[in-house]
């Protein structure tokens, strides 16, 4: 009887952390997923509603996605004052032409090797478009020409003022030296009759993940 009774136990205790854990999940889907490349610039705002300093550029270092983020803030003299736990922190920063901005909560900072900010993860993050065309998500097979070499890949981003690639670097070392500003062609095909569509454009940004580029043309 008491086997049996710790064993019930243990299955109402099971059953309750599975329901915490699927609660837990049903959150983390309600919340934006924070698009910062690591090292990349972030606007830094500390205590934006009573605002006494100008806003600040700090660096993006990582994190726990739903749970902190770890920004980089400059050593300006007399700065650690205005770090105060439970205070609100505003940030901004640019993520595939339009500029994501959100509020959290400061958690903590460290001051060694560098001064560094903890905030909470934001429950929603606000996305203003710079762009002067809507961008319309796609998946459409490419091949980019240059001369540095040539390399197959896909358009995930298109609009009227120009497109975004991810191409295969396999057997393609030449082409981790493409540019900002350097010309290419690439060709795709527009619909199942497989027609063809191509033409020149320039590099506007390059970002190079192991064997896989990823490309801003216009």
């Amino acid at each position: 009887l008491l086997h049996r009774r710790i064993e019930g136990a243990m299955e109402k205790e099971f059953t309750a952390q599975d329901a915490a854990a699927t609660a837990v999940k049903q959150y983390h889907n309600t919340l934006p997923k924070v698009g910062m490349e690591l090292n990349s610039r972030v606007l830094v705002r500390l205590n934006p509603l009573g605002q006494k300093l100008p806003p600040m550029q700090g660096e993006y270092l990582g994190g726990r996605h739903y749970e902190f983020l770890i920004i980089s803030l400059p050593s300006t003299p007399g700065l650690l004052k205005y770090i105060i736990p439970h205070s609100m922190v505003e940030l901004s920063y640019m993520s595939e032409g339009s500029v994501n901005s959100f509020r959290s909560e400061v958690l903590s900072h460290s001051v060694k090797p560098r001064l560094v900010l903890y905030t909470s993860y934001p429950d929603r993050i606000h996305i203003k478009e710079t762009r002067r065309h809507r961008r319309v998500a796609c998946a459409l097979p490419v091949t980019l020409h240059s001369a540095k070499g040539d390399a197959s890949g896909m358009i995930f981003d298109l609009s009227m003022g120009g497109c975004r690639l991810a191409l295969n670097l396999s057997g393609q070392s030449a082409l981790r030296d493409l540019a900002v500003g350097d010309w290419v062609v690439i060709q795709t095909v527009l619909n199942t009759d497989g027609l063809p569509c191509g033409g020149a454009a320039a590099v506007r940004n390059v970002e190079i993940s192991g064997t896989k580029l990823l490309t801003g043309l216009s």
